[in-house]
């Protein structure tokens, strides 16, 4: 193939979630608390507010949602286990260190954002996630063409009343 390079749009999106941001920074918003054990998401809801939030930003179609955590030994919560029952999510785990420290899961968001985007299944994604690296990830992408979306800061969400002790 001698001409030159086209990329064709696919016109959709996809939302990536590091679970361990999620809950640490959704918990103490919406239940004054950064402990997993002290209340429950919904997983499918909140699984359609942040399509419904992502799909607001991009009108594109939605591909899927990944679900990036965390499990010790590979064993999936009860949690773990809701969110993986959800249509269109993927969940992906990581591991959990002795110290209770979650080990891998960027490498797995950067691996799917890599291979989406070079497979161009996706045009755009949506990144929850509070980890630095990926804002200086964006920026080095700035020239190539593809555009890219961190969400950062769960304060700037629109947060509807929460029940007391889930969200």
């Amino acid at each position: 193939f001698g001409g030159p390079f086209f990329w064709v749009a696919v016109n959709r999106f996809a939302v990536f979630v590091d679970a361990s941001y999620l809950y640490a920074e959704g918990g103490k918003l919406c239940c004054g608390t950064e402990s997993r054990n002290r209340f429950t998401v919904n997983a499918e809801n909140l699984n359609v507010m942040l399509c419904e939030l992502s799909r607001g930003r991009f009108d594109l179609g939605y591909l899927r949602t990944y679900w990036y955590d965390g499990a010790r030994k590979s064993v999936r919560t009860l949690a773990q286990q809701a969110i993986a029952a959800v249509p269109n999510v993927k969940l992906r785990l990581g591991r959990v260190s002795a110290r209770g420290q979650q080990k891998g899961v960027d490498a797995l968001i950067y691996r799917d954002l890599i291979t989406l985007a070079h497979e161009r299944a996706i045009d755009e994604a949506f990144l929850l996630s509070g980890d630095e690296d990926f804002a200086r990830g964006r920026k080095g992408r700035s020239g190539s063409g593809r555009p890219s979306h961190v969400a950062r800061n769960l304060n700037r969400i629109r947060k509807e009343k929460p029940v007391a002790g889930s969200f």
